[in-house]
C-alpha cells in the first residue's frame, strides 16, 4: 500500500528548490501521466497537488491562477484546486483506505472519499454561508497584511462577478414567464 504521509511536502522539503519553469515542467509532466492514462493512481495525483500547492505559494496570491493558465496547459484552476485537495487530504484518504491499495484506487474513487459527509450537505444555506464566511476571515488571517489585501480583492472582484450572473439569470428567467 502506498503511504501517503511520505509524499513529500513541497513546503517542507528543503531539497530540491525548484524554480517556477522547474515546477511547470514537473506539472506538465504529472498532467501528462494522468491524462494518458499512464498513471493514473491517486498517489500520482497527491504528488500533482504538492506541486500545485508549492507552485500557488511561488507565485504569489493573485499570480497563481494566471501562471497556471500560461504554463500547464490543459489544467484549469479548478482542477488544479482538486488536485490540491488530494495533497491536502492524504493522510484523511488513507485513513480510510486501510485496506485498499492505493497505486490501484482510480481518481473517481478517490473523489469519493473526498465527498462531505451528508449531514453538511444538508445543512441551511444561512448555515452554509455562514461557516464558508468564518472560514474565509481564518484564511485572511493566517496571511501577511499585504496578502490577504490582495485576496480580498481578488474575492471581491469573483463575488461581483457572480452576482451579476445571478442578475443576469434572474432577468432571463424573469422575461421568459
Amino acid at each position: 500500500m502506498t503511504d501517503l504521509a511520505t509524499v513529500s511536502s513541497p513546503t517542507t522539503n528543503a531539497i530540491p528548490k525548484r524554480s517556477l519553469e522547474e515546477l511547470a515542467r514537473d506539472i506538465n509532466e504529472r498532467i501528462r501521466d494522468i491524462d494518458h492514462g499512464a498513471r493514473t493512481s491517486l498517489g500520482r495525483a497527491i504528488e500533482l497537488g504538492g506541486l500545485l500547492k508549492e507552485a500557488k505559494e511561488k507565485a504569489g496570491h493573485g499570480k497563481w491562477e494566471a501562471w497556471l493558465t500560461e504554463k500547464c496547459k490543459g489544467m484549469s484552476p479548478s482542477t488544479a484546486r482538486r488536485y490540491m485537495k488530494y495533497y491536502d487530504r492524504r493522510t484523511d484518504i488513507e485513513q480510510r483506505m486501510k485496506s485498499v491499495n492505493l497505486t490501484d484506487l482510480g481518481l473517481s474513487e478517490a473523489q469519493e472519499l473526498l465527498k462531505e459527509p451528508r449531514r453538511k450537505a444538508e445543512q441551511s444555506k444561512s448555515d452554509a454561508y455562514d461557516h464558508a464566511e468564518t472560514n474565509l476571515i481564518k484564511r485572511l488571517q493566517a496571511l501577511s497584511p499585504e496578502s490577504a489585501e490582495a485576496a480580498i480583492a481578488e474575492t471581491v472582484n469573483k463575488l461581483r462577478a457572480a452576482l451579476d450572473m445571478m442578475k443576469k439569470i434572474a432577468k432571463n428567467a424573469t422575461t421568459k414567464q
